[in-house]
């Protein structure tokens, strides 16, 4: 029988040669992502907010606020879709252990003042630490020529703003994002009704927007 120390190194060349194999057979595969992925597991990425703040939101440290402005075109034709991403948003990051400030918190506030108003006095008034503001600039959900077919897509900016330094409140990250989903037009008899489809897809692009506040493994990315 073979002892412990004798297998060991048989083993761990038992594993490169299987690793070898993989990288022929596979194209565009790394065998050092492979070979780090097997022994170290599958890491995260810093998201675009760590990368420019060197704070991970996820400690519990700081307070975040979410708003979401859309254009009047927009806003008259999708009434609810500026509160959706909020709320969605919102669900996202407290799943991640992230100080935020309530969906309804900010809701209420929107219905007692008709808007978000003022935003440095709406991070006073809850008291933020970072203010996301979400600038929905297009979106839409239809083929044009088609009434048979779906297809979400929006453009935008997320900036932003930090309220923790003594000199006032400085913008700490702006990144513009596009997004269409799926990638080739559904059939409206894949889903039940335009709006299940709607409500789709504003769910995965909140997804995809709250990736740019914590970290996580690419195989968790939802675009």
């Amino acid at each position: 029988m073979l002892s412990r120390k004798a297998t060991t190194p048989r083993r761990r060349l038992l594993t490169m040669v299987t690793l070898l194999m993989l990288a022929t057979v596979l194209p565009g595969c790394s065998l050092f992502v492979m070979a780090g992925k097997m022994f170290f597991g599958n890491p995260k990425s810093k998201c675009a907010f760590h990368r420019s703040t060197g704070v991970d939101l996820t400690e519990g440290r700081n307070r975040v606020l979410i708003v979401c402005n859309t254009p009047y075109g927009i806003g008259s034709e999708y009434p609810t879709l500026r509160m959706d991403i909020v709320e969605h948003m919102t669900r996202d990051l407290q799943q991640r252990n992230v100080d935020i400030v309530p969906a309804d918190d900010a809701a209420a506030w929107v219905d007692e003042h008709g808007g978000w108003g003022d935003l440095n006095r709406l991070a006073e008034r809850f008291d933020a630490d970072y203010l996301v503001d979400v600038e929905v600039q297009s979106f839409s959900i239809g083929v044009p020529g088609s009434d048979e077919l779906y297809q979400g897509k929006l453009a935008g900016r997320v900036q932003v703003t930090d309220f923790t330094g003594k000199s006032g409140p400085r913008t700490v990250m702006e990144e513009s994002c596009g997004v269409t989903w799926p990638r080739t037009p559904m059939h409206r008899d894949e889903m039940n009704s335009r709006q299940m489809f709607a409500d789709r897809f504003v769910r995965d692009l909140s997804g995809m927007l709250s990736q740019l506040l914590y970290d996580y493994r690419q195989s968790e990315a939802v675009y």
